[in-house]
């Protein structure tokens, strides 16, 4: 999806007569087939067409070739067209990204205690102004995070996609888990999402991953994006730079697109760890890419170094205290 909004932001640019469409739903790879996506069944939208999650697919395309290889209509409608998912409804808009969305900051909070969804990792929009200890975990290359979810294909049998319950993940131990107060109000959030990570590795190279989820009343832990930065790539790939052990820099971790509705009462929540296997190649924490070593990662937090999510938050909802 992120490559799919890039392209759209790039030809807009060029073609600014609206003769370019961004249509954004929350199927997997192919064209659906049902209204269920992983663990979730998203309905069937505004239900104007007997096809899955209300929306005829297909005969968009066919109007799209239509015009421009018959002459036939005009595209005529607005040129994004989003599946909002909570609410589970399509939405036309104008642009992409939407210039109304307010682009917000969650920081990071614990006592160093994040590990796993039983410690104390907090998520709230007050950035930190007093020292607080960082978090700590160990990544094992021979026992990486497994993949649980998400934006894979092809293998559903074995590699389950889309929405998928985290909370096996959040169990482990080398998996730090924040969670905001449950929201008073719900809360949309379209458009990119960022984690600006402050972060040292024992390591002469290793990974840092994301997962924003959606931590519902029930426990159940539902994924919505995720993303992943190779510290030897941190700055670019025109070089490799090899981190320097136990210094912190940022990392600046890009989890992807998403137009999605906190309902009130859940949380927000964001999972960091170094791997999401098989989905990504693991890194072995060497430059060589030979015999896998440990890497201990440490996670800060702090008034210098305030790690964030960045979420570009649409006005008419908003989260509570």
């Amino acid at each position: 999806a992120t490559g799919t909004a890039r392209n759209f932001e790039a030809l807009s640019a060029r073609r600014p007569r609206g003769e370019t469409r961004l249509i954004m739903g929350p199927w997997a790879h192919t064209v659906p087939t049902t209204t269920a996506v992983g663990s979730v069944d998203f309905g069937t939208g505004s239900g104007q067409f007997p096809t899955p999650l209300g929306y005829d697919l297909e005969e968009e395309y066919l109007s799209f070739l239509r015009r421009w290889l018959q002459g036939v209509g005009d595209l005529g409608e607005p040129p994004v067209k989003l599946f909002v998912m909570g609410p589970n409804a399509w939405r036309d808009e104008s642009e992409w990204p939407l210039r109304r969305a307010t682009t917000s900051s969650m920081f990071l909070h614990s006592s160093g205690q994040a590990s796993s969804s039983t410690g104390d990792g907090e998520l709230s929009w007050a950035r930190p102004t007093e020292p607080e200890p960082p978090d700590h975990f160990i990544y094992n290359p021979d026992d990486p995070v497994p993949t649980a979810g998400g934006n894979v294909c092809c293998m559903p049998g074995q590699l389950p996609h889309g929405p998928v319950d985290q909370a096996s993940i959040e169990a482990r131990s080398d998996v730090l888990a924040y969670r905001s107060a449950p929201l008073e109000k719900e809360l949309e959030i379209t458009g990119s999402i960022w984690l600006q990570l402050w972060a040292s590795t024992s390591a002469a190279d290793t990974d840092m991953t994301a997962k924003l989820v959606d931590v519902r009343p029930c426990g159940v832990v539902l994924n919505i994006v995720d993303g992943i930065l190779r510290g030897r790539y941190r700055s670019g790939c025109d070089a490799i730079r090899p981190l320097a052990p136990d210094e912190p820099s940022l990392w600046k971790i890009e989890l992807g697109v998403t137009s999605y509705v906190f309902a009130t009462g859940h949380r927000i929540g964001l999972e960091v760890s170094s791997s999401n296997f098989p989905r990504f190649a693991r890194n072995l924490n060497t430059l060589a890419d030979d015999r896998p070593v440990l890497a201990h990662q440490t996670i800060y937090h702090d008034s210098s170094r305030p790690s964030h999510l960045v979420l570009p938050v649409v006005p008419g909802a908003q989260a509570g205290a």
